[in-house]
């Protein structure tokens, strides 16, 4: 017969002859019936409080995994529907459940890109009105070089605070966003902004050798370019909440 775990909310089939199963996801005696699961030294431990979080030994621990029950801190905790893992776990799920977290596909990637490139375009098309107007109203004769490098340095850098940013603090950017994707590190979470940093560089990398960067994606098996692969990110579907 089919039970649904009282800990975790899973739905898995049980055995007649036993009153408790094993529940596969959170691995605790939770399956059917009314009665209180009984409690692990685990779970006894974290109520005392003297526990600490298992990756960093130095926090203390806030939540248990309900999946290999290890203790977690606040860093840690990685929601799943109405359960709380922790990073190895949600590894472990992804990588063996495809439809856990649907990754981005190259077509969707490629328009956000467009939509990036547009934004740059407006940039550019700003300095250089801006400029301009400047440029006719101080005529000297190196005036001109001087505005061209001044308009390349000022686009640049403005490009670059908007692409770094946006990665570093949301994991997307305005083109990412209308195509609902976003970037994730390996533990599926924003980018820290070294990572940011390095995919940038590595963007100019893919632009610059003809494209074959971006076009990585079209046939690599999770639709990653090298700025991806270098700075150990992937691009996912952001998962729209319902109800």
């Amino acid at each position: 017969m089919e039970v649904r775990c009282r800990k975790c909310g899973t739905v898995f089939e049980a055995s007649l002859e036993e009153k408790e199963e094993l529940c596969p996801i959170c691995r605790r005696f939770s399956g059917g019936g009314e009665a209180t699961a009984p409690k692990t030294p685990e779970e006894e431990e974290f109520e005392a409080g003297t526990n600490s979080c298992a990756l960093h030994p130095g926090n203390s621990a806030t939540e248990v995994c309900s999946r290999c029950g290890n203790f977690m801190c606040s860093l840690c905790v990685i929601r799943v529907g109405r359960t709380k893992v922790c990073a190895p776990c949600f590894n472990m799920l992804y990588s063996n459940d495809k439809a856990f977290v649907k990754l981005a596909s190259f077509g969707e990637r490629f328009g956000a890109l467009c939509l990036d490139l547009l934004m740059l375009f407006f940039i550019w098309i700003t300095v250089v009105v801006v400029l301009s107007l400047l440029i006719f109203t101080n005529r000297s004769e190196r005036g001109g070089e001087l505005y061209v490098l001044l308009m390349f340095l000022i686009v640049f850098g403005l490009w670059s605070f908007y692409m770094v940013g946006m990665w570093a603090f949301g994991g997307t950017s305005l083109g990412k966003k209308a195509f609902g994707i976003k970037i994730v590190g390996p533990d599926r979470k924003t980018p820290s902004l070294m990572r940011s940093l390095a995919r940038f560089a590595m963007f100019w990398v893919s632009l610059t050798a003809f494209c074959i960067g971006f076009l990585w994606a079209a046939w690599e098996k999770k639709n990653r370019t090298w700025h991806d692969l270098v700075a150990g990110t992937e691009v996912i579907k952001v998962r729209r909440r319902t109800g």
